[in-house]
């Protein structure tokens, strides 16, 4: 995670103490003896590791916005829930065809999937990130990485996330969670409501 500051304006004189602001850290100045401050904006940078996304899965607002996934997800057995809430017990692999289960869609349509997970990761997905990152398990830290590498996936997503922007995050996904507001409608699936969203958020302290 990487921080980028907001410049003073022209003539204010930085002071190097730090302090606590809303959105993280915040520079303090001074302009002609008049006390002034602004936020330091977060960026994301690039994680090629496992470590790296361990570290994202470590922050506070990505803390957050995991737990919300699973809140719109409507899992009910946390890491362990596959598709229509069955409890899997394995943590071994994702466990594919071995859950898969036929489900309506909202147009009366007949489907299937084998989602997985705290954030019902489809198995294909799940294989790209083994491929890419090297998982050899399914345990709960390995989904926690694996969502924050499909998050940083998205572009400005984790930036958003980051910066305490969950409704630009939320915009940003409703492609990856079917379950978002923002998804798209033709994946024909019940989606949350803005108001589920705000309230999930705002009890949060957002």
């Amino acid at each position: 995670i990487q921080r980028l500051r907001r410049l003073p304006p022209k003539g204010i004189t930085p002071l190097p103490t730090p302090a606590i602001g809303g959105n993280g850290v915040m520079w303090r100045g001074s302009s002609g003896g008049r006390p002034v401050r602004g936020n330091y904006v977060l960026k994301a940078g690039a994680a090629d590791s496992q470590a790296a996304l361990a570290r994202y899965a470590a922050h506070p607002k990505v803390r957050a916005f995991l737990d919300f996934i699973a809140a719109s997800e409507g899992v009910k057995h946390g890491y362990q829930t596959a598709i229509g809430n069955y409890k899997i017990t394995d943590f071994s692999r994702h466990p594919g065809n071995a859950v898969r289960r036929k489900f309506k869609r909202t147009d009366g349509t007949v489907s299937s999937s084998d989602a997985s997970g705290r954030y019902q990761f489809m198995g294909y997905t799940w294989s790209g990130l083994v491929k890419r990152y090297g998982f050899t398990d399914f345990s709960p830290a390995t989904q926690d990485k694996a969502a924050v590498a499909i998050i940083l996936g998205k572009k400005g997503a984790m930036e958003a996330i980051l910066n305490g922007n969950y409704e630009q995050a939320v915009m940003k996904l409703g492609g990856i969670w079917a379950s978002f507001p923002t998804a798209p409608n033709e994946y024909r699936q019940h989606k949350r409501s803005w108001g589920f969203v705000h309230n999930f958020f705002r009890q949060r302290g957002f």
